[in-house]
């Protein structure tokens, strides 16, 4: 049976009397906003990768809810939603960083790297990382945006 994972969490905008501010009901504390709705649109993905940075060092990031009317759908950056894929595999399975290293044959630093929500890892190091923690193999589906 294959495993889904969505990466994309929904979004309210609302003007706030100077422009337009974006929440997200997943991710307490996630706030930003631009002057146009275009660009609040355009910081949501960095504000949803910041506010999941900080979930993750302290626990586990929500699963994002079905979006509400209303709402829009703000896919992650790609590298946050492979970093998360990996801790969900490692910590589904019971995979730490020795382990990690282990399987990949690579020096238990770049595993820890590659389990660090904060390090900037590659995202092919990322894809193989997870297969290795026993996760899925990660595919990457383009479609077109509104």
């Amino acid at each position: 049976m294959a495993i889904r994972w969505a990466f994309a969490y929904p979004a309210s905008l609302e003007p706030d009397g100077v422009g337009v501010m974006v929440t997200f009901r997943d991710l307490t504390g996630a706030i930003t906003c631009g002057d146009t709705r275009a660009e609040a649109l355009a910081e949501a993905p960095d504000c949803a990768e910041a506010a999941l940075e900080f979930l993750l060092r302290d626990g586990d990031a929500p699963p994002p809810s079905d979006p509400l009317p209303g709402e829009v759908v703000v896919p992650l950056p790609l590298r946050m939603a492979a970093k998360i894929a990996l801790i969900r595999s490692a910590r589904a399975n019971g995979i730490g960083p020795g382990e990690l290293a282990r399987r990949m044959k690579c020096d238990p630093k770049e595993a820890q790297r590659l389990l660090d929500p904060d390090y900037a890892s590659k995202i092919d190091r990322l894809a193989k990382a997870v297969q290795a923690a026993g996760g899925p193999a990660l595919e990457l589906h383009a479609r077109e945006v509104a």
